[in-house]
């Protein structure tokens, strides 16, 4: 519990600089006096930022999943979306104001870099039918080679660095506590699939 509270502090912390983020584009948008060519500058590093603090918030979001309650889990995903669609929109929407700008002001910048583009969560978790773990520890292997397969076969989830936790039905979240599961998935190699937190499964 200790853990999903320090958790839930960070992620708030995290949350509340993104909002001052989103209010420092806005305000660099609307200030008239403002020389273009800083504009595009000022607005492209905070972009920049901003999208650096959505990709901590989602690490953050994945690290409470997995020391969330069962019952609490569909709550806590969904209240997540909505906060991170917030910091989304407001990428999305600044991106479109830099190419106006440079449109606008074609001499400002000859070779323009592409603005920072947010991660979306459908990207960074795409929806796939994996395979599911009971925590039987006689049924490992076959669950492990079957979610292998599934995330192999498709290209696009190569960076994938964690077991998902709807991967583990009810029963799992007991019974990977047992030392003989995680010494499997150390002596396989195959605990780097585990959050850097994997600890928290096993209080």
């Amino acid at each position: 519990m200790a853990d999903l509270e320090r958790l839930l502090v960070l992620r708030s912390g995290s949350r509340v600089i993104a909002a001052r983020l989103i209010e420092r584009l806005k305000n660099v948008f609307e200030d008239e006096d403002m020389e273009p060519s800083r504009k595009i500058h000022e607005l492209e590093s905070k972009l920049a930022e901003l999208k650096t603090r959505y990709e901590t918030l989602e690490d953050l979001d994945q690290q409470i999943q997995l020391v969330t309650k069962q019952e609490d889990l569909q709550k806590e995903i969904e209240e997540a979306d909505v906060e991170n669609s917030i910091i989304q929109d407001a990428g999305d929407l600044c991106r479109y104001r830099i190419n106006v700008l440079r449109r606008a002001n074609p001499d400002v910048d000859s070779t323009p870099q592409p603005a920072p583009v947010l991660p979306s969560r459908a990207t960074s978790r795409p929806k796939i039918a994996l395979p599911r773990f009971n925590g039987d520890i006689l049924q490992w292997q076959p669950f492990w080679q079957a979610f292998v397969a599934e995330i192999e076969s498709d290209d696009s989830l190569a960076d994938i660095n964690n077991l998902p936790i709807n991967c583990l039905v009810y029963s799992a979240e007991r019974n990977i506590q047992c030392p003989n599961v995680l010494q499997c998935l150390q002596s396989k190699k195959e605990r780097r699939l585990f959050n850097k937190n994997v600890f928290a499964l096993t209080v």
